[in-house]
């Protein structure tokens, strides 16, 4: 079962542990089979050919031989690499020019992580082909496995979404959280398992009606249990996939399902009646509470295509992408860092996969890595044929599983549920138990060679993809320097900037080793952004350690210059991602480098609100005038607003006044952010606050953006209140989008209108979100306002329980123990108020 998702940890590489151990377990089932189910050399030809391509792909060549093959990859590497590299200590860790010999791959670590995953998988493919094939019990028998184990996930994810948990198990959500997910982070990928094993429980369903049509008389109480359950289990399924509101999800359901349904049709009536109640029971309900959300995610699809930073425009830039690399590819598993050359400023966020598989698989491995991969799907549709001449099934009766492959071939047009090991492996399990058993093909073609040196491959491979994983551990980190793990020699540089910032008595060799580590992780994927911007933060704290202990003024002008390489290199790497702008913003502060600091604050401030304040807190903390900094980022309202609320705080009107627009008109930079702000200050420009936020309401109601509505709402809603405009207030809040925001709304709104038994519920709704698990003080105000509802509705001893728990969660509030001794003399401090 797939916990968390495909992202793997620093510590331990479980995707390549996991794909080694699967592939380990394939190849020794392959070489224990009798010679009567070995597969036949063209389907081990077909199953080692895309493994075989990335290995070629990670093989060092002459780089002139290199560049004739994928010029674009070879230019890459002589462009971004990062030597020479300098410690503080002198001689240079990093040759200058790139080396001599260079794979085809622009990436080696994420090639061979690919490799581990697609070796794993076609072993897996052709294993389950040899083993359940041709044997109709044990293919039941994982069929059933298969099924149940989707029903859970299913189960589970139902009671997420009924719920409304904001877990995966014991981790809190990172996104999609009203969404059902199950142990999975990703709706869509959580939809995907669900209807693989959906495909799982119709293929059962159809064997029952098949056997039924064989047996003579009525269907007698096992056979009416047995379709029941199985119906059960096809509602479950299909309710934890409409609960996930996955529209691909739900597309291959519905492509699953449609062929099958009149599999629940058939057979006596009191099965047929059984089955349908069983079904309706679950999906119905889910059908009819999640459908409308389902709905308005449908209309926004068209969107979603035609925007500028919508999937459309990913996938034009992953055209580009295959224009410079068209037979070779980039390299398997280098999307995510070859995209960011390629992406138009529009496209914000992290793309680390294309969202469409087919469309990656060409850009990291060429056309020729796309035919390799559909070597297998050729094979099994000349079986097909050949099957079809000889009047049998086409798939020995799995045909609702077959359809379930397919629709997951189709979902991978706009998803990428396969490079997720958990869902390749049993795809690929899946896949090759409905493609039919060896035993058909005649003996002659069977090829204990090509076996044996399939296995070996095998067997070579899974102890170094552990490796791979288990060289991650602490305890191995600082005996290992495998460059082809770049991210241990990243943490451990991390490890040792940490270990020297804690230092109390500063120890610069620990800086000078965190450049080496990172220079040497640099060498292990030159491409990565990141890790230049990285480089530059170490080696200026380096720099900052050399400068304590006054060391040689000509070393610190070589670290220097370093810095401003590393920097100008992420800016090359990435030039969309303010994340990384932001860190070599402060990399060249700290050089004096002013300009480019510049430069990189008004590029962060623009590609992210979320930072656009932190940039301005660092300017100012820099010693920059606000004048200046004013100029860096006036044209970001988001900065702006930093700025303004710093003037407001240090009650500088004449520097607010300076920085404000001249025109105040509402518009969706200024609404969106810092409303208030401006509000304020256009109340000194003769502007009512109340008619600036009523012309924001309305822009954001013509431009249908329902989050800054809402939140205009919110403000204007807290004015009424305070105002004693109750029926104004509700009518605002009446508008608002059901969520945290409105219930916080409504609870003040009850606390107004002394509706003291809406108070208790709206403060249990709100003790069960999100931001009450990771704000502590913010579940203590929510006791502590329930304790008030209960003293007015004169239970006591409830409210003394709550202003404990109150007092317990945020000691701060030392106000609330005259309360609660009041309380325990049982006394009520709060004076009941009179309706």
């Amino acid at each position: 079962m797939p916990l968390g998702s495909d992202a793997s940890a620093i510590r331990l590489d479980t995707r390549s542990l996991f794909a080694g151990l699967t592939l380990l377990l394939a190849a020794l089932t392959l070489a224990s089979l009798p010679r009567a189910r070995q597969p036949s050399l063209g389907w081990i030809l077909a199953t080692v050919g895309l493994p075989a391509w990335l290995a070629l792909q990670l093989v060092p060549l002459p780089a002139a031989w290199s560049a004739q093959l994928s010029p674009r990859t070879v230019e890459l590497w002589q462009r971004f690499w990062p030597g020479p590299v300098f410690t503080c200590e002198g001689p240079a860790v990093l040759a200058g020019d790139a080396p001599s010999w260079l794979p085809v791959t622009i990436d080696p670590s994420s090639t061979w992580r690919l490799l581990f995953l697609a070796f794993a998988t076609m072993a897996t493919f052709l294993a389950a082909r040899s083993v359940f094939g041709a044997d109709e019990r044990a293919r039941r028998s994982l069929f059933v496995v298969v099924a149940g184990f989707t029903a859970a996930e299913a189960a589970y994810g139902l009671y997420q979404w009924a719920a409304a948990d904001v877990r995966v198990l014991w981790r809190m959500k990172e996104a999609y959280l009203e969404n059902a997910t199950g142990t999975l982070i990703n709706r869509n990928h959580f939809a995907l398992l669900v209807y693989l094993g959906l495909g799982c429980t119709l293929t059962l369903l159809a064997a029952r009606q098949r056997e039924a049509r064989e047996r003579v008389g009525s269907a007698d109480s096992r056979e009416v249990g047995v379709r029941a359950t199985l119906a059960l289990l096809v509602g479950l399924q299909l309710a934890g996939i409409v609960a996930s509101q996955s529209r691909a999800g739900l597309a291959g359901a519905a492509l699953v399902v449609v062929p099958t349904l009149p599999l629940l049709l058939r057979g006596a009536g009191m099965v047929r009646a059984v089955a349908m109640a069983m079904l309706a029971m679950v999906a119905v309900p889910a059908a009819i509470f999640v459908g409308p959300g389902l709905l308005e995610r449908l209309a926004k699809l068209p969107l979603e295509w035609t925007s500028p930073a919508g999937r459309g425009a990913v996938y034009r830039a992953s055209m580009a992408i295959v224009q410079d690399f068209p037979l070779f590819g980039s390299g398997g598993g280098t999307f995510e860092w070859v995209f960011a050359l390629y992406r138009n400023p529009e496209i914000q966020g992290r793309y680390d996969y294309a969202h469409n598989d087919h469309l990656q698989l060409l850009v990291e491995t060429g056309a020729i890595g796309v035919l390799l991969t559909l070597a297998p799907a050729v094979l099994v549709l000349l079986d097909v044929l050949r099957r079809r001449r000889a009047a049998r099934p086409a798939f020995g009766g799995t045909w609702p599983l077959a359809v379930a492959l397919l629709a997951v071939v189709l979902h991978e047009v706009v998803d990428f549920g396969l490079r997720i090991p958990a869902h390749a492996l049993l795809f690929g399990l899946l896949a090759g138990t409905v493609a039919g058993g060896p035993a058909d093909a005649p003996p002659r073609s069977r090829s204990r060679a090509g076996l044996v040196v399939f296995v070996g491959a095998g067997v070579l491979l899974a102890p170094m993809a552990a490796l791979y994983s288990l060289v991650g551990w602490p305890g191995l980190q600082d005996r290992w320097r495998w460059p082809q793990v770049p991210e241990v020699a990243h943490e451990r540089a991390r490890r040792l900037l940490q270990s020297w910032r804690e230092q109390p008595v500063k120890d610069d060799r620990l800086a000078c080793r965190a450049i080496a580590e990172e220079a040497f992780a640099q060498r292990g994927r030159p491409v990565y952004a990141r890790y230049a911007a990285t480089q530059a933060i170490v080696t200026q704290t380096a720099l900052r350690a050399a400068a304590a202990v006054q060391r040689d003024p000509d070393r610190s002008e070589l670290l220097r210059s370093q810095v401003s390489r590393s920097c100008e290199l992420a800016r090359q790497l990435d030039p969309w991602n303010p994340w990384i702008r932001e860190r070599i913003m402060i990399a060249s502060l700290d050089i004096g480098d002013l300009d480019r600091a510049a430069q990189d604050a008004r590029q962060t401030a623009r590609l992210s609100d979320a930072l656009a304040r932190r940039v301005v807190d660092t300017l100012r903390r820099a010693g920059l005038p606000p004048p200046l900094i004013g100029e860096i980022v006036g044209d970001v309202p988001s900065a702006l607003a930093r700025l303004l609320e710093a003037a407001l705080d240090a009650k500088d009107s004449a520097s607010a006044a300076a920085l404000v627009p001249a025109d105040i008109a509402p518009t969706p930079g200024l609404c969106s952010i810092g409303a208030r702000i401006r509000a304020a200050l256009a109340a000194g420009h003769g502007i009512s606050a109340e008619s600036f936020l009523r012309g924001c309401l309305q822009l954001a109601e013509v431009r249908d953006d329902q989050p800054v509505a809402d939140n205009v709402r919110a403000w204007l809603a807290q004015d009424e209140l305070r105002n004693g405009e109750i029926e104004a207030a509700a009518t605002l809040i009446g508008e608002m989008a059901a969520g945290p925001g409105r219930t916080r709304l409504e609870l003040e709104f009850a606390r107004t209108t002394d509706d003291w038994e809406a108070v208790v519920s709206l403060a249990r709704q709100l003790l069960g979100s999100r931001a009450a698990d990771r704000d502590q003080r913010y579940r203590a105000l929510l006791h502590s306002w329930v304790g008030e509802a209960y003293a007015q509705q004169r239970q006591l001893s409830a409210a003394l329980r709550e202003y404990e728990r109150a007092l317990e969660l945020d000691p701060s509030r030392i106000y609330l123990q005259r309360t609660i001794d009041e309380l325990r003399r049982g006394n009520n401090p709060h004076r009941p108020r009179v309706p």
